[in-house]
């Protein structure tokens, strides 16, 4: 996880999970600085210091956040399907409703996609999609779950997968 520091007035839909204090940042961070070499951390100690007695209540005010990685979608399609442009539609939409959501797309009359969906099908079992076996495309992994083919049912269950990973 990557921890970035932002104003407290910019707090807004973290979850308390996200908010951790400055000793445990501190900590986090004394822990770090004794892994590097002696001269980078001397160097990382110089940077990070306290917010001076006359610091901006800008400075003061400082929340650490636990950056999450974002939500993303892994989807094989062919860009020519009824299944698959569709399902290109509601990503897209996804996309502009949910703006952190990230959409790796592979196009399986590429090169070396059938091993990487092969590789990464192995990891997913059995689709929750039209298909169990995999036999329709688009193929999708997002959250733990994967879906062979579209259609309304999966749709709503790739949102919900969506909204689980915002969380």
């Amino acid at each position: 996880m990557i921890l970035c520091m932002i104003s407290i007035f910019l707090v807004t839909g973290c979850s308390s999970e996200d908010i951790i204090n400055k000793e445990e940042y501190n900590k986090t961070l004394e822990s770090n600085i004794s892994e590097m070499p002696e001269e980078t951390a001397n160097e990382t100690k110089k940077e990070v210091q306290e917010p001076t007695s006359n610091a901006s209540v800008e400075e003061k005010n400082i929340v650490w956040i636990k950056k999450k990685e974002p939500p993303k979608i892994i989807m094989f399609h062919n860009n020519m399907g009824p299944m698959c442009l569709e399902q290109l539609d509601f990503l897209d939409e996804m996309k502009s409703k949910y703006l952190s959501l990230v959409v790796e797309e592979h196009l399986t009359y590429e090169t070396g996609t059938m091993d990487l969906l092969y590789e990464i099908k192995y990891q997913y079992g059995l689709s929750y999609g039209i298909s169990t076996n995999y036999e329709f495309l688009p193929i999708t992994f997002i959250n733990n779950h994967s879906y062979s083919g579209f259609n309304r049912a999966v749709e709503e269950r790739i949102e919900e997968d969506i909204i689980e990973l915002i969380k």
